[in-house]
């Protein structure tokens, strides 16, 4: 039966709703391959297109393709397959049969999280995503990318350096090595029990057209979608449409500098509602209601800014009072708490005279930007960056009309 499926998935162009439609009819695609010209035709969703399309899709070619799959331990999923992610099955467009190879079992269980932007990313974008990143895959969430340089790869290594599952979604064949800077990471990939994706077959070249096709997955298989850095013409602004049309939430990391036009896609997401993102805990949060078995919750509590009283509310609305063997005792909130302490202390005394510099005069009582600058000397732009890094770290809090003060330690 595979062979049909993938039969139908090179009949139309990659994203169509076609194939789908023909199943609702059909059912299966070996019927759709035997069907009269006289069925076809009375189908009004069909064009004559469509029609001349199917007729001279060759079965051969599908055979062929599996074949290759089979002698390049390819894994073929096809759409009625009960590996097939439900996530994936329920856009529009849905590819009728995804290439696969490693493991991408239970990925509609898991918080998984899609990271994307540009491949030319700036330093700032790097280092925060970086560990924005490494604080999530800590608290068990899945990162999905598309495996290119730039922010995806930061993405990919953040799981792979702290041995979780990662998945990458190709815009080419599994067997083309493409990007060719990321052949080893592909392999560590697998290696941490991840899984390398495509709709498309074996021996499928990178083409620029396929790219832009392949976004719709990468948004599909994650509950939300972070965008690490993208200017006002980016291939990430259409993950992000596919996502809002997928009823997807959309993270941004805030531009370093408002006027800079590498952060315009990522400022015009943000003006049209999208969420900020200053640390871990505002993507996480948006999930523990929906997922509270599968996040680590003392990996998020050691990553957020909270008091003693704030830990009890969390362990009590989001682990289950049934499962009681889960549910922290006072003691190991208090443990928690002073670990954070501790590990607060640590991360200062790593930061840079800068950091600390700001971090000091944050002590001293609330201050607004302005008056930071000032007192530090420091320019406008490097100021709002070591701020955000501050904040990321859990060292200081940002509040409502420009306020930032720093936590204790």
């Amino acid at each position: 039966m595979k062979k049909y499926w993938i039969w139908l998935s090179q009949s139309f162009p990659y994203g169509s709703e076609t194939p789908r439609n023909l199943l609702s009819v059909f059912k299966r695609p070996d019927k759709i391959y035997n069907a009269t010209q006289e069925e076809l035709e009375k189908l009004d969703f069909l064009t004559q297109k469509d029609i001349v399309s199917l007729n001279r899709t060759s079965l051969e070619r599908a055979e062929n393709i599996l074949n290759d799959c089979n002698n390049k331990k390819i894994k073929v999923v096809c759409f009625d397959d009960e590996k097939y992610p439900k996530r994936l099955k329920n856009i529009y467009g849905a590819p009728m049969v995804i290439y696969v190879l490693g493991n991408i079992d239970g990925i509609d269980e898991q918080v998984a999280i899609s990271v994307v932007g540009t491949r030319v990313a700036s330093e700032y974008s790097m280092k925060t995503l970086k560990r924005l990143c490494d604080d999530l895959v800590k608290c068990d969430v899945l990162l999905i990318s598309g495996c290119a340089v730039g922010i995806d790869s930061v993405a990919h290594k953040s799981a792979v350096d702290n041995k979780k599952r990662t998945i990458a979604v190709l815009g080419c064949g599994l067997d083309i090595n493409y990007p060719v800077e990321n052949r080893d990471l592909k392999v560590e990939i697998l290696k941490n029990g991840g899984a390398l994706i495509s709709e498309y077959p074996p021996k499928t070249a990178v083409k620029g057209s396929n790219f832009p096709i392949r976004n719709r997955i990468i948004s599909a298989l994650s509950c939300g979608v972070l965008i690490g850095q993208a200017p006002y013409r980016s291939g990430s602004l259409i993950t992000a449409n596919y996502a809002l049309e997928q009823g997807k939430d959309v993270f941004c990391i805030p531009p370093r500098d408002i006027y800079d036009k590498n952060y315009s896609g990522v400022s015009n997401l943000i003006r049209d509602g999208a969420t900020s993102v200053f640390g871990a805990e505002d993507i996480l949060y948006e999930y523990l209601n929906d997922y509270p078995e599968k996040l680590n919750l003392e990996k998020i509590i050691l990553n957020t800014k909270h008091k003693k009283s704030e830990v009890k509310m969390l362990v009590e609305k989001y682990l289950p009072k049934e499962n009681k063997k889960k549910i922290m005792k006072t003691s190991d909130i208090e443990d928690i708490l002073e670990y954070k302490k501790t590990r607060k202390k640590e991360i200062l005394q790593n930061c840079s005279d800068d950091h600390k510099k700001i971090f000091y005069l944050l002590t001293e009582s609330p201050q607004i930007i302005d008056d930071i600058v000032i007192k530090s000397e420091m320019p406008m732009a490097k100021v709002s960056m070591i701020l955000l890094e501050l904040e990321m770290r859990g060292l200081i809090n940002s509040h409502s009309g420009g306020i930032y003060t720093a936590n204790k330690l």
